[in-house]
């Protein structure tokens, strides 16, 4: 029986994850990317418990407590008195409670771990 193979056309998160989801179940990735290489660019980005539950499966949790910040809650203030309108933990409560951490992180540091998980795909630039 002939492997399977499917191509993924762009190396962003979304392309990478998928890549990694279909590595992981067996199937021989390409991955099609018009960058000449991978930057640290961009800024910030949240990673919710939820993401976190599919990362942790593409074996990146680890990767990721290290690199990102695990806040402890994220609230808003009134911008006349400070007064606290909005607060919502997180932290280990949250962790606790949904089964996985909620982190901030640099895009570049998600975009990096998806990246390595799928170190066997074969990356094809499209620029000649």
């Amino acid at each position: 029986m002939k492997k399977l193979s499917m191509a993924v056309i762009g190396a962003g998160m979304g392309g990478l994850a998928t890549a990694a989801a279909l590595r992981r179940i067996g199937i021989e990735v390409t991955v099609y990317e018009q960058a000449r290489r991978f930057g640290r660019i961009g800024a910030g980005i949240q990673i919710g418990c939820n993401a976190m539950k599919v990362l942790r499966v593409l074996g990146l949790e680890p990767t990721l407590r290290a690199a990102a910040f695990y806040p402890w809650s994220w609230n808003n203030r009134n911008h006349d008195t400070g007064e606290v309108s909005f607060d919502m933990i997180f932290g280990e409560a949250a962790e606790a409670r949904y089964g996985a951490p909620y982190l901030l992180a640099h895009r570049g540091d998600l975009h990096a771990a998806l990246a390595s998980a799928s170190p066997t795909a074969t990356f094809a630039s499209t620029i000649s």
